[in-house]
C-alpha cells in the first residue's frame, strides 16, 4: 500500500514531560521530543513507525521549513512541501505532567495563507495523490484570503485518488460531509456530535469509558454513514465504532496506563489504515488495530508509536463486548 498523509496545517510539535506543573515556578524536563507535528504529519509518522510506504504532503512556513524538514528526515519521511514566504511555522508546546497524567496542550493560531501559495500545495498534493493507494486528509485548514481552502484541497484530492480518507472538524468537516460522500470519515465523538448536532445524546466528552460513550459513538457513526460512506467514530480510551454499507461495529480499548493521549487520534488512523500489511500482518482487523494504536500512544510519554508496541498489546488483548445501546 502506498500512503499519502496530506497536512493542511502543519505545526513543530514540542513535548516536554516534567515532574510535576508547578505555577510560578521554572521547571526543568525529565524528558522531551520535538516532532514535526499537525495531524497528518503525525498520522505518516505513527505509520511509518507501522512499516507502511508513506509520503506526507504540507505547506511549510519559510521560517522553521529548514528545521521542518530535518524532523522529517529524521523520522524516515520522504517529505513534500510547498514554501509560503513571509510565514512562521506554528509551535504546539505539550506539558505533561509525570506525577498526575494530567497534560496542558497548546497551539499558535493558524496562519493565513495567500491564494497563490494554498494553490501550490493543492496541486502538490494533488500529484502525490495520483500516485497512492489511500489518501487522507488529516488536520485544521489555516486561513486564506479569497479562496475555500478546504474544498479546494478536497476536490482535488478526490478527483486524483482511489480511496480517501478524511479527519478534520467545524466547517471543513460539514464540507465533506455534505460534498464528498465517497470519502471515509474518522472523527471523535465530540466532533461527530458537533456535526449531527446533538442527535446522539448528551456530551460525555471524548474519553469516557462507560457503554454510554460506546452507544453514542455507534449511533453517531451509523447517522453519518447513512448506510453508504465508511465512518470510524472515536470514544477515547473506550474504544471506537465502525458503520460501513456492510453494517456497523463497536469495538473496546485495552486498559493502559495513561499518560499522555495526545495525538492517540492520529496513532489509531494510521494503525487502521495499515492493519493486515507488513509488521502489522497478524493484526488484519482495521478497527481492533485502530484502537491498539491510539492505547499504546495513550500509555507513552511521548507520541511515538512503533509496530511492536502495538503487537506487545494486540497478544495482551481480545476484541470488547458490544455496548449498551
Amino acid at each position: 500500500m502506498r500512503l499519502v498523509c496530506v497536512c493542511p496545517n502543519p505545526a513543530i510539535d514540542h513535548t516536554v514531560v516534567v515532574p510535576a506543573l508547578v505555577a510560578g515556578e521554572t521547571i526543568r524536563g525529565v524528558e522531551s521530543l520535538t516532532n514535526a507535528g499537525g495531524k497528518g504529519l503525525n498520522v505518516a509518522r505513527f505509520a511509518r513507525g507501522f512499516g507502511a510506504r508513506v509520503t506526507p504532503v504540507t505547506w511549510l512556513g519559510s521560517l522553521g521549513a529548514d528545521f521542518m524538514r530535518a524532523l522529517a528526515l529524521r523520522d524516515d519521511l520522504d517529505l513534500r512541501a510547498c514554501v509560503a514566504p513571509s510565514v512562521t511555522v506554528r509551535v504546539c508546546p505539550v506539558l505533561a505532567d509525570a506525577r498526575d497524567g494530567s497534560v496542558l496542550t497548546t497551539s499558535d493560531p493558524p496562519a493565513t495563507l495567500d491564494e497563490a501559495t494554498w494553490a501550490d500545495f493543492v496541486a502538490l498534493a494533488a500529484h502525490a495523490s495520483a500516485e497512492a493507494d489511500v489518501v487522507c486528509v488529516a488536520g485544521s485548514f489555516p486561513a486564506v484570503a479569497g479562496a475555500d481552502a478546504a474544498g479546494a484541497l478536497l476536490r482535488a484530492v478526490a478527483a486524483a485518488a482511489p480511496t480517501v480518507w478524511v479527519d478534520t472538524s467545524g466547517d471543513a468537516l460539514a464540507a465533506v460531509r455534505d460534498g464528498f460522500p465517497a470519502a471515509g470519515l474518522k472523527v471523535n465523538l465530540a466532533e461527530a456530535r458537533a456535526l449531527l448536532d446533538g442527535e446522539v445524546g448528551s456530551d460525555d466528552g471524548d474519553r469516557g469509558v462507560d457503554r454510554r460513550s460506546g452507544a453514542r459513538a455507534l449511533a453517531a457513526a451509523e447517522a453519518l454513514s447513512g448506510g453508504v460512506r465508511r465512518v470510524v467514530v472515536t470514544a477515547g480510551e473506550a474504544g471506537a465504532a465502525e458503520a460501513t454499507a456492510a453494517g456497523s461495529r463497536w469495538q473496546a480499548a485495552p486498559a493502559v496506563r495513561a499518560r499522555n493521549p495526545t495525538g492517540s487520534g492520529d496513532a489509531f488512523l494510521a494503525g487502521y489504515l495499515c492493519a493486515g500489511r507488513g509488521p502489522l500482518r497478524s493484526v488484519a482487523d482495521p478497527l481492533l488495530a485502530g484502537v491498539l494504536a491510539g492505547a499504546a500512544n495513550a500509555g507513552s510519554w511521548v507520541p511515538v508509536v512503533p509496530a511492536g508496541s502495538l503487537l506487545d498489546l494486540a497478544r495482551e488483548f481480545g476484541g470488547g463486548p458490544e455496548p449498551g445501546r
